[in-house]
């Protein structure tokens, strides 16, 4: 999970990078040149190996939701990027920790303690100071875009938690692609009938050369990613992935010379610490539950 964390953050500076250079260009086509180069990268390897007959796995419908809400939630970070850069959006998408240990309970029927539901208050109200202040500048629909963003990730982690079960880490990936770029085939055929829907791509052919470099960072993210959720509990996962947003605040300010407000850093700061603290609350009450019933003399 670290090392998704650290390509991610990569992704994301690349995407930032062609968005300088041209500011025009429509967060879909990042985000489709994105998956065509995930796609050729994933399909190539299964080609390699001899394995591309077996590549859409068993086509379970967690893949298939994998897929569309993974798809889903680049669409929204594209559009975050673009409209308030890379490091408030990559804090505001971190919100997916939240919505995963909030819906602990119900999907994966693990029950939070008290402590952990406080941490989810506060990660809240840090996402609040990062998003509600400025609502009313031009950045509002990014900011909620990338919160969104988050929400979507959510649950195609939580899918890739229940297909990387009877699944290799590239037939994950493999769907996730061919979604993605089927939703953006719809998105692009909508945009010849819907008014001030232009869809415009870059020109220059180094904004091509940043996205295609995001595309392969984004190739060994997701397959880091996937063997992350693969092999250690949701929350966990959740926890390091935070290491996601810090470096990427750190493009933010060193590289891009965006420097957020007081309000907007003590936000990244509550969701950083809460962000943390709330996986890890969890993985304590799991573990002291396990020693417990070892001292009774039971098997976990």
């Amino acid at each position: 999970m670290i090392l998704a964390s650290i390509f991610f953050s990569f992704m994301g500076a690349m995407v930032n990078q062609a968005q300088i250079l041209e500011p025009e260009g429509s967060p879909l086509a990042a985000s489709f040149v994105r998956l065509l180069v995930n796609l050729l990268i994933v399909g190539g390897a299964a080609w390699f190996t001899g394995n591309l007959l077996g590549l859409p796995g068993d086509r379970r419908p967690s893949l298939w939701l994998r897929g569309f809400f993974g798809a889903l939630s680049l669409i929204f970070v594209m559009y975050g990027i673009h409209a308030i850069g890379v490091g408030e959006t990559s804090f505001l998408h971190a919100s997916n920790s939240i919505v995963i240990a909030a819906l602990g309970p119900l999907v994966l029927r693990q029950r939070n303690s008290a402590r952990t539901w406080f941490a989810i208050a506060g990660a809240t109200v840090g996402l609040y100071f990062l998003a509600q202040p400025r609502f009313d500048d031009h950045s509002s629909v990014g900011r909620v875009a990338a919160l969104l963003s988050g929400v979507w990730a959510a649950f195609a982690y939580l899918m890739i938690a229940r297909a990387g079960r009877s699944n290799s880490s590239n037939t994950v990936i493999f769907y996730l692609c061919a979604i993605g770029l089927g939703m953006h085939a719809v998105l692009f055929v909508g945009s010849f009938f819907i008014d001030n829907f232009n869809i415009h791509w870059p020109q220059n052919p180094v904004t091509y050369g940043f996205l295609v470099g995001a595309g392969i960072m984004a190739s060994a993210a997701q397959y880091f990613l996937t063997m992350a959720y693969q092999s250690a509990p949701a929350a966990l996962n959740a926890a390091v992935s935070y290491a996601t947003p810090v470096l990427n605040l750190g493009w933010s300010i060193f590289v891009f010379g965006h420097f957020p407000d007081l309000l907007a850093l003590a936000g990244a700061g509550m969701v950083l610490v809460c962000g943390v603290a709330l996986p890890v609350l969890g993985v304590s009450a799991r573990k002291k539950a396990i020693q417990a019933v070892n001292v009774d003399g039971v098997l976990p």
